[in-house]
């Protein structure tokens, strides 16, 4: 297996000599340009993905009737459109109530915009669950402010309670509870639960019930309640490491990073990979060999799951370091040993090709201006893999120039593949 090491970028523009800039015409500085030459990951959503295109129309078709002022058409379209929102999820949920409640209120129909507001609030999530359920309460509070204080006490009171997650709850938790459960609201009641199963994680007593409760939180099947299934499987792989149970540990936290990405858009997911992950594959490897979990973890998910480097920021006037070079590298590895498998297989007995390539990290982390040295390479079968799968890598954002980085493959089909990486 090949492991790239990076031991250094260097920022463009940066070798300019300061002394012979300072006389005479100063050499003019290089702009950089950027190319975009380095495709995005597809969004893959596989059967979703037609009912997205399917709503997505019908939406919009809907929206447009309603601002064409045929707001009675846009009603009983939107009827059939929040079918496919449900199996969609919260976001889209979330889209299609409001635009009810605006027709709605087209209409002057009191109880259809009643009815609108209790879809609204009972659709939040998996993201950003507080601010949509503040405003679906703004819009209760103007014809029922009660009922709106009540559920608003009763959300403080579960946010504070996270706040502190694995110590006892507050008593006004328990009100919260029985709101939650007359609403129906599965992803309510089941934060409330969460809570109360980490108290019994934390306690080594209680494991075996703790274990049935996150195992119970971890099955459950509303999109809303993503995030509460990561943490739950997260919380389940941290017990099961601590009881040795090494295999169950790592699915686990393989089903805590597919319950990451279904609370994400879809062209985000393939950033969703749990921390709890990196923790169970490091004790599952020990005794075999390296990639093991990564292969597993394709089998599993069907795809690898990666972590987003460009959440760090390195400060303005510092480069990447060395460490964070080589932590990226090993990172994404797995997907350059896909292009030089690939590449190896396509050779003769004997046959070798060298390839240099560079590219850069631009101030968000990600790759652009993906070249091979050779212009004959360019757009040859291996440099074109190496190019498309680059638009995975995240390395951490920075200020400043862009940071180069080259790299070298010799590529050979009675052996491996050798590699160098320099400044």
């Amino acid at each position: 297996m090949v492991v790239l090491v990076a031991t250094s970028a260097a920022a463009q523009g940066s070798n300019s000599d300061d002394l012979s800039n300072a006389f005479g015409n100063p050499t003019p500085i290089k702009v950089f340009e950027p190319e975009h030459n380095v495709p995005p990951p597809p969004v893959l959503e596989g059967a979703d993905a037609k009912l997205r295109a399917g709503f997505e129309r019908d939406f919009a078709a809907a929206k447009q009737r309603f601002e064409d002022g045929a707001a009675a058409e846009a009603r009983d379209q939107l009827t059939m459109v929040e079918l496919s929102a449900v199996a969609l999820g919260g976001p889209e949920r979330v889209r299609v109530v409001r635009l009810q409640r605006a027709v709605a209120q087209k209409l002057g129909d009191q109880a259809a915009i009643k009815e609108a507001d209790g879809k609204w609030l009972g659709s939040c999530g998996p993201a950003d669950v507080a601010a949509c359920r503040s405003a679906a309460l703004d819009a209760i509070a103007a014809y029922d402010a009660a009922f709106a204080k009540k559920v608003r006490a009763a959300d403080e009171c579960l946010a504070g309670a996270e706040q502190k997650a694995g110590q006892a709850p507050p008593g006004c938790l328990e009100s919260a509870l029985a709101l939650y459960r007359k609403a129906d609201d599965v992803l309510m009641v089941s934060r409330v639960e969460l809570l109360r199963a980490l108290v019994l994680a934390a306690d080594r007593k209680q494991a075996k019930a703790a274990r049935k409760a996150l195992a119970k939180l971890g099955g459950l099947q509303d999109d809303r309640t993503a995030l509460v299934r990561r943490t739950a499987l997260e919380t389940l792989s941290r017990i099961d490491l601590s009881e040795g149970q090494v295999d169950a540990a790592v699915n686990d936290a393989l089903q805590a990073s597919a319950a990451w990405a279904l609370a994400l858009p879809p062209e985000r997911r393939p950033w969703a990979r749990s921390p709890a992950l990196d923790v169970a594959c490091r004790e599952y490897e020990k005794g075999k060999r390296a990639g093991a979990c990564r292969q597993l973890e394709k089998n599993v998910l069907g795809d690898y799951v990666f972590h987003d480097y460009s959440d760090q920021h390195v400060e303005e006037g510092h480069l990447l370091s060395h460490d964070l070079l080589v932590a990226v590298n090993e990172h994404y590895n797995v997907l350059v040993q896909n292009c030089l498998a690939a590449e190896i297989r396509t050779l003769e007995h004997g046959e070798a090709f060298t390839y240099r390539v560079r590219w850069l990290v631009i101030n968000d982390g990600r790759v652009d201006n993906f070249h091979s040295e050779s212009t004959q390479q360019d757009q040859s079968r291996f440099v074109t893999c190496l190019r498309n799968q680059f638009g995975y890598w995240r390395y951490p954002s920075h200020e400043g120039d862009p940071q180069r980085i080259e790299q070298g493959f010799s590529v050979k089909s009675s052996t491996r593949t050798t590699e160098e990486t320099e400044r």
